[in-house]
């Protein structure tokens, strides 16, 4: 599990004039949330930036620094600019080392499905991470399947997934995590092949119905 280093600083000033203005000089406004209280924080965003660039898709563990004082925590919630996706907001979770607590987990797969290399089958990743619950020194930085012997039709369910010690899975264990499915467009090559030979048989009935009266057309 990795362990990252952030400075920041204490935040004086609030309200949205405010925070704009921090921004504005390179800051990102921040609150860490613990049990002890909330702290009102702001970090560099070039600092943030490459924070969020090293931790990539799995978790890892923040030591926010803040002066001579280091917190264990996590990002909880990151706000980006819809249109510049610039930081606005970032929040961090406080963690305690010694008790169990509930934690989400990115899930990635591996392998090249059997399913989708010979069979021309989709694989789906239906749960883009899972809940679990345990110490924060057990906590998976991700959970890794490997999908390899996927053929069309079979799936991965979460009792399924690779086990952790002192890690529980939350949820139904009979969820599907990943799949591999029939192609799509097979079932639309069927529908059209359904149409084609219905149009085919309406062609024939008035071909042959033509052909009738033709025929009494000329015994008259």
């Amino acid at each position: 599990m990795k362990e990252l280093n952030l400075q920041v600083a204490a935040r004086e000033a609030f309200g949205r004039r405010n925070a704009g203005r921090l921004r504005a000089s390179g800051q990102i406004p921040a609150v860490l949330y613990g049990p002890s209280g909330n702290q009102a924080l702001q970090v560099k965003e070039s600092d943030l930036r490459n924070l969020m660039r090293t931790m990539g898709d799995s978790v890892a563990f923040v030591r926010v620094q803040k002066g001579n004082n280091t917190t264990l925590s996590m990002v909880k919630e990151i706000v980006r600019d819809s249109c510049s996706d610039r930081f606005v907001h970032v929040d961090f979770q406080e963690i305690s080392q010694k008790a169990e607590a509930d934690f989400t987990v990115p899930i990635h797969t591996t392998g090249e499905a059997v399913g989708v290399k010979n069979e021309s089958g989709i694989l789906e990743l239906v749960m883009h991470e899972i809940h679990v619950h345990c110490l924060p020194s057990n906590l998976p930085s991700s959970i890794d399947i490997d999908v390899s012997g996927l053929h069309v039709g079979d799936a991965i369910h979460i009792k399924e997934l690779p086990a952790f010690p002192g890690v529980t899975f939350s949820g139904d264990l009979d969820s599907v995590v990943v799949s591999c499915s029939a192609p799509k467009i097979e079932a639309e090559s069927t529908e059209d092949v359904a149409e084609d030979g219905e149009e085919t048989a309406a062609e024939d009935d008035t071909k042959a119905k033509a052909s009738e009266e033709a025929e009494e057309a000329s015994k008259e």
